[in-house]
């Protein structure tokens, strides 16, 4: 982990923030794994929208068309058993 943090002879602080997050999320995969499943269960965003400006198809087949909105539920689809084989572990 000391590897991680000392970057070019510097301490990970002390480098741009772009490049410390290349380096984090390539060089501590079980950091990211474990913020990932917690953003999986309980997201910054428990529902998002967003407006179509161009025809779209989703992946089910379903047309979008310009104007539309289409709400989603980043909460719920972490839970759903459809995507995941065992949502609540």
């Amino acid at each position: 982990m000391r590897q991680v943090l000392n970057v070019h002879g510097k301490h990970i602080t002390e480098i741009e923030k772009s490049e410390a997050f290349t380096v984090l999320y390539n060089g501590l995969p079980y950091t990211k794994a474990v913020l990932s499943e917690g953003l999986r269960l309980h997201p910054s965003v428990p529902k998002n929208m967003k407006f179509a400006v161009a025809p779209a198809t989703l992946p089910d087949g379903t047309k979008i068309e310009p104007g539309m909105a289409i709400m989603w539920s980043p909460y719920v689809m972490g839970r759903s058993p459809k995507l995941w084989t065992e949502p609540l572990k």
